[in-house]
């Protein structure tokens, strides 16, 4: 079995190419690994072309024997005879090996020229999909320049609005204690003159005493027998001038009570001013953290659609790689 040939060549040195090609040359199926078309091709050549070709070198035989002893013209025709007919065979069988030889370069050729059109697509293939890749990631590259961007300027914005409300604050604060401070000199000043009035009204009240003092030593001196009676009245004039004072230092005491009163209220209505101011301040940047934050959900949420998008739309290089590897055995197949 194994020394069966095929123009010279032993059938298992031969390629798979060939072997198809020898099998749809004699009709037989191409289908199979190369054992299996080896096998097939030789049991055919066993059992169909070895008895053609010894029953061919039979039938040469036979011619040469059956022609007559009677001349050596004869016995020299009968060889010429046979080395012609093998000489013709040798021809034939050169014609069709250089027709098969012939045809396995066309077939090369085609198949060599067919892989290099599926390589040149599966290139140009290829450098489309890394085009597109790359268009994506460029994309996404933009898209995440342009968020970074515009939370750099959000951050710069609400840096600025701080910044702002900061200094507001300080301004308001600094007029608040240029008010207070206004005020507190206002009060001392009030104070001092009243300290003053006071003291003149001591003064002129000393003097008013001494005054009296002189009077009724005057009186003392003209009349003693009023000394009692003056006396008496030195005292209820007293007992009425101290309770003069006592009634101006009362209503000095309430009036500075109502004007610390009226002071307090003011700074108290002032704090309570700028905590509300403070609070309602505070909200509004808590609504605008919140609008910030669902603005970057909903951005991530847009970049992670556009993620699965682009991951659905990339192909599946396993399943490309087995459509053409199915799409080149069927082409062999069919040659």
């Amino acid at each position: 079995m194994s020394e069966l040939q095929i123009n010279g060549t032993p059938i298992a040195k031969l390629r798979v190419v060939d072997l198809k090609n020898e099998l749809d040359a004699r009709g037989l199926s191409k289908s199979g690994k190369k054992d299996e078309l080896i096998a097939r091709l030789m049991s055919y050549m066993e059992v169909e072309e070895a008895p053609e070709e010894a029953e061919k070198a039979e039938t040469a035989e036979s011619e040469v024997i059956d022609k007559p002893e009677g001349t050596v013209d004869s016995e020299k025709e009968a060889v010429e005879a046979v080395k012609e007919q093998e000489d013709k065979l040798a021809k034939e069988a050169e014609v069709e090996q250089a027709k098969k030889e012939e045809e396995r370069l066309a077939e090369k050729a085609k198949i060599e020229k067919e892989k290099q059109a599926m390589d040149e697509e599966k290139r140009l293939k290829e450098a489309k999909e890394e085009e597109e890749r790359q268009r994506k990631i460029d994309e996404k590259k933009k898209a995440e320049e342009e968020f970074k961007l515009k939370e750099e300027e959000n951050a710069r914005k609400e840096k600025e609005e701080q910044k702002k409300l900061m200094l507001e604050e300080e301004e308001k604060q600094k007029k608040a204690d240029k008010e207070r401070k206004l005020k507190e000199e206002e009060r001392k000043r009030k104070d001092e003159e009243e300290r003053q009035r006071l003291k003149v009204e001591e003064q002129q009240i000393v003097e008013e005493k001494k005054k009296k003092d002189e009077e009724r030593k005057r009186i003392k001196e003209k009349a003693e027998q009023k000394k009692m009676e003056e006396s008496e009245n030195q005292k209820k004039e007293e007992a009425e001038q101290k309770k003069m004072e006592d009634s101006e230092r009362k209503l000095k005491a309430e009036e500075k009570e109502k004007m610390k009163a009226d002071q307090r209220v003011k700074d108290e209505k002032a704090s309570a001013d700028r905590k509300l101011k403070w609070e309602k301040e505070q909200e509004e940047r808590k609504v605008k953290d919140e609008k910030l934050k669902i603005e970057k959900e909903k951005q991530k949420e847009e970049e992670a659609k556009d993620k699965e998008n682009a991951d659905e739309d990339k192909p599946d290089a396993n399943l490309e790689k087995a459509e053409t590897d199915n799409g080149m055995n069927g082409k062999e197949d069919e040659s």
